[in-house]
């Protein structure tokens, strides 16, 4: 007896099967495999019997699905030539040909993979299925077991779901406008297009009409129907993590986009993702610390996103509460950047050759008058700055000077600095081309800043962020994620440059508050009213977006208040960027950084600016350009429990060791609003004598073990003595 006779004849087994299958949940889990983020099951209700229902309601199923279904044996000859025809003519599928029989041979033997062998297969155990089933035997196993959407599987459970009634009181119209659901069932159901259910049911009322299974007069009064939707008998039980809702809510809108298609709640999909718990819950308490900090400043509302150098999301905090708020800012807000977009314009003027490394910026006061509506647009330079006279760009950039970046628009154009972050940085937004884009007055997503500053960390290259690593479907097939990095986007030199400015603001200028965290690069921004504060930058492989605001909710749609005027990129977010992010440094959470970048952290200073005398008087040799070698994280790259890389034996600290900062206790100076030269911030640099307790040794920039003479791409890396990788490459071994 051939397999598909026998899964067929045994009818008991075959919807025990399906009984399974559909129950089995679908779940996302972190990037451990284990930490389950999200699960939504299904809940199995009564098989109903055919004979026991209206006519009119198998009626519909077989107008909708298999108009000659009680005509052919199996196959419908004309239906797939139908289907061939058109898909020679539109160059693919564009209509299946598939009898019920054949819709059930897939469901109950041989699955959902889209080859002609299957197809094959399908034809073939059609074929059996008529032999061994009668019409309304048939009718009755695809009528309990197909999908209908939104977790309803069989037509009693989408009776209940979409109209909250049992299938035997269904109505014709009710009938007619389920019976089309099957098709695509997470788009094609009335929760999430009522009007083209509408239509789609008129289509199948009309060949009930046209087949006589029901008068005109019934099909006048169907069309006639208003559908009631019922919306209060879901049907699916679902779970989701609170530490991690927003990035739930991030993965799914994915995933949907990606997979138009298929929905969750038939079950048996596996979602893995780039999040680390670990992260994640400092991320959350980094958040929670802010909010209880800097609650007397008006700061109500905080996020916080981080990925690596690959794109892969690992924290993502989108707001203060996800159980009380769905909205995430992460991905949905639209938010002046304020001076943390100023590395944008710096970077456009140095690649125009409009300014240069060792150059000084003018600081003198700027007066303009729009001739069309008389405004006059006078730009100061915030806190104790002073205007007039001019300023190094060093002193400009840490410092947060709003004069000097304004002054450099002019000189390249608001147009231009536009374009260059739409083409290479990838913001999407469609910048008002004004002089006061110098200062953070058009409106970016947080995710887009996580991309942009990516190009400077990864020296030209662009890392996009994304937060699914794999998705496995419910017959087991694979289907991984990877990276996104466009290489070369911008110029390494250009790049470099940024760096050091932004090294600067960290070590002495504005973003102080974030210098504990080792070899931390990153720019301050603040906008009008202290309605935004800012901290983006990155350190070692890792690049993170803090963001903290006043928010309240009007009508449903959020609305920014001012915070208090004390409230700065660098006296709020930059502390709560630095807890995240040295958390992540101590886990070791890196992906090699550019050679370049390691050279220059071990001189533990900021190299001399391009273009000046000391730079002509640098003896150190130029250090090797950027390795172009794939720098993910390598199954060779011993790991700790916590499934991070790791390049010592120092285990982390406790994260509930970690001191909370408050508003009185802050380092950090405003930004835009520099301390006077008598409180410059102590110096931080290490003691020589530390240096003996380190090792420099070349590893793989692929692995991250010791270097073999077959590695393409070594890298200098720091050690503490003792810790260094021991273990020669085995991935490059020459063989």
């Amino acid at each position: 007896m051939p397999i598909y006779r026998q899964a067929v004849d045994d009818a008991s087994t075959i919807e025990e099967k399906l009984v399974v299958r559909s129950s089995i949940p679908s779940e996302i889990y972190a990037s451990d495999g284990k930490t389950i983020l999200y699960k939504i099951s299904n809940v199995r209700r009564d098989v109903v019997d055919v004979n026991q229902l209206p006519a009119h309601v198998r009626y519909a199923i077989v107008a909708a699905e298999d108009r000659r279904f009680y005509d052919h044996r199996g196959v419908d000859p004309w239906g797939l030539f139908r289907s061939v025809w058109s898909a020679a003519r539109e160059g693919h599928a564009t209509q299946g040909g598939s009898t019920i029989d054949m819709q059930l041979a897939k469901l109950m033997v041989n699955g959902e993979s889209r080859t002609m062998q299957r197809k094959l297969k399908d034809i073939a155990t059609a074929q059996e299925i008529e032999e061994l089933k009668t019409k309304d035997q048939i009718i009755n196993l695809y009528m309990n077991q197909v999908y209908f959407g939104e977790g309803a599987w069989g037509i009693q459970q989408a009776a209940e779901t979409y109209f909250g009634k049992s299938a035997a009181k269904l109505t014709i119209a009710e009938a007619a406008l389920l019976a089309r659901c099957v098709r695509s069932p997470s788009r094609q159901n009335p929760f999430h297009d009522l009007s083209g259910s509408i239509e789609r049911r008129d289509y199948v009322l009309e060949v009930m009409r046209e087949e006589g299974w029901i008068t005109q007069e019934q099909y006048e009064q169907a069309l006639n129907e208003s559908p009631k939707i019922d919306k209060g008998h879901p049907m699916g039980v679902r779970y989701i993590d609170p530490r991690a809702g927003y990035f739930v809510q991030h993965v799914l809108d994915v995933f949907k986009e990606d997979y138009p298609t298929v929905d969750l709640q038939a079950g048996g999909y596996k979602i893995v993702t780039n999040l680390n718990m670990s992260l994640q819950l400092e991320a959350n308490r980094a958040v929670q610390n802010t909010l209880h900090d800097f609650q007397s400043w008006n700061v109500t509302d905080a996020a916080f996103v981080m990925m690596d150098s690959q794109g892969r999301i690992l924290a993502e905090v989108g707001g203060i509460d996800y159980a009380k708020r769905k909205w995430n800012t992460i991905t949905s807000g639209k938010r002046q950047p304020g001076s943390s977009f100023k590395p944008f314009v710096y970077a456009c003027a140095l690649k125009n050759d409009k300014i240069h490394m060792g150059d000084e910026l003018s600081n003198a006061a700027i007066v303009k008058v729009d001739p069309n509506t008389g405004k006059v647009w006078a730009p100061k330079n915030n806190g104790r700055e002073r205007i007039g006279g001019s300023m190094s760009l060093m002193d400009a950039f840490k410092n947060s000077v709003n004069l000097p970046a304004i002054h450099t628009i002019e000189m390249v154009g608001p147009q231009t600095v536009a374009a260059d972050a739409n083409q290479f940085f990838g913001f999407t937004n469609h910048f008002q081309a004004y002089d006061s884009l110098a200062i953070g007055t058009s409106e970016v997503n947080p995710l887009e800043m996580l991309q942009a500053y990516s190009v400077f960390m990864l020296r030209g290259n662009r890392a996009k962020p994304y937060p699914i690593a794999s998705v496995t479907d419910p017959d087991g097939k694979l289907y991984p994620y990877e990276p996104h990095v466009a290489g070369g986007v911008y110029s390494a030199e250009i790049c470099e440059d940024i760096d050091q400015l932004m090294r600067g603001c960290v070590e002495e200028g504005t973003g102080y508050a974030a210098h504990d965290v080792p070899d931390a690069r990153g720019k301050t921004g603040t906008t009008q009213d202290a309605k935004d504060a800012w901290f983006c930058g990155y350190t070692d492989g890792l690049v993170g977006v803090g963001w903290c605001g006043n928010t309240v909710w009007r009508k449903g749609h959020p609305k920014a208040l001012p915070m208090r005027q004390k409230v700065f990129g660098g006296t709020v977010t930059a502390q709560m960027w630095a807890q995240v992010m040295q958390k992540a440094h101590e886990l070791h959470l890196t992906n090699q950084p550019p050679e370049e970048r390691i050279a220059k952290a071990e001189k533990e200073r900021v190299k001399p600016l391009r273009g000046t005398d000391s730079d002509k008087a640098d003896d150190d040799p130029e250090p090797p350009p950027a390795s172009t070698a794939d720098t993910s994280d390598s199954n060779l790259v011993p790991t700790d429990d916590t499934g991070l890389p790791r390049t010592d034996k120092t285990p982390p600290p406790d994260p509930d060791m970690t001191p909370k900062k408050t508003p009185d206790s802050t380092k950090a100076k405003p930004d835009d609003t520099p301390a006077p030269s008598t409180s410059k911030p102590k110096e931080t640099k290490k003691d020589s004598d530390d240096d003996s307790e380190y090792v420099t040794v070349n590893v793989c920039s692929e692995t991250g073990m010791l270097a073999t003479p077959y590695c393409p791409s070594t890298v200098p890396r720091r050690f503490k003595k003792g810790s260094e990788p021991k273990t020669p490459c085995r991935l490059h071994t020459g063989e």
